[in-house]
């Protein structure tokens, strides 16, 4: 799996401002914290759970701030999956 952010309107709470994406069982399981309080392309790391696991789960985007409520704030999020077969043995 690749995935790509950008936060194409900054989130401008008065403190900390993260997305996470993950499943209801883990959150950050997709992709770890990324700061959304400025705008541009941001770097990801992938969670634990990025790759085959064999389930099918919904995605889940958490957006978590530590201050005030936003006034503003957008993110694209962009997900790459191929399905490849099992190979055989």
């Amino acid at each position: 799996m690749r995935a790509h952010c950008h936060v194409t309107q900054a989130f401008n709470s008065d403190g900390t401002d993260t997305i996470v994406v993950g499943t209801d069982a883990d959150p950050d399981a997709v992709i770890t914290s990324i700061d959304v309080s400025s705008t541009g392309i941001k770097s990801i790391t992938l969670g634990v759970n990025a790759g085959f696991n064999g389930a099918s789960q919904q995605f889940k985007i958490v957006y978590s701030n530590s201050g005030s409520e936003p006034t503003t704030g957008a993110a694209l999020f962009l997900f790459e999956i191929a399905k490849v077969p099992n190979s055989p043995i």
